[in-house]
């Protein structure tokens, strides 16, 4: 019986120094942290219309950036076979490589007709029969933080268009920055 009793003791002193080995070797670990995302910002810059502005029979183009992203054109006086032309840059002011893609406010299917470019293709439109849908936007290459992109916008009054003397087009071009490497 004694004998039972010291292997009844053991076995308990055992699962005892067993149950504290398991709750030294599993303690709970809190770790505090901060992660930090990049910045996707991209701004307009030194925009300027073409020359001379206003042009000799009275056509004028003004333009205007709202908030850091938009772009405001209006053109006053166009006429048939008018043309001008905007350059600007965009700069990427953000930590992250970002590419851009235009939304347009107003499409005119009637006056003049808008088109917007970078240094390697059209962004908008991308094609010039849309009909009734809206025309196919395109995005530019990948702008790296820190650096600029030359952009242009072209305003043009087909020659076949006229009675849209003394009118005022205006577009507000806004330019969306987007993660570079999201589709």
């Amino acid at each position: 019986m004694k004998k039972v009793g010291l292997l009844i003791l053991a076995l308990v002193i055992a699962l005892g120094a067993l149950g504290a080995g398991y709750a030294y070797w599993t303690q709970n670990l809190y770790v505090n942290t901060t992660v930090n995302t990049g910045k996707l910002e991209a701004t307009i810059n030194d925009v300027v219309v073409q020359a001379p502005n206003p042009d000799p029979y009275g056509a004028e183009v003004t333009t205007s950036i709202v908030g850091i992203d938009t772009l405001n054109i209006v053109a006053n006086n166009v006429y048939p076979g008018f043309s001008k032309i905007i350059n600007f840059q965009i700069k990427n002011t953000g930590t992250i490589p970002l590419y851009i893609t235009p939304e347009v406010s107003a499409i005119y299917y009637s006056g003049p007709s808008i088109l917007i470019a970078d240094d390697l293709q059209t962004l908008f439109p991308t094609s010039t029969l849309y009909g009734d849908n809206p025309p196919e936007i395109g995005r530019t290459s990948v702008i790296n933080p820190g650096q600029e992109l030359n952009c242009k916008v072209v305003i043009t009054m087909n020659n076949s268009e006229t009675g849209h003397e003394n009118e005022t087009f205006t577009w507000n071009v806004t330019f969306v920055a987007h993660q570079a490497n999201q589709p």
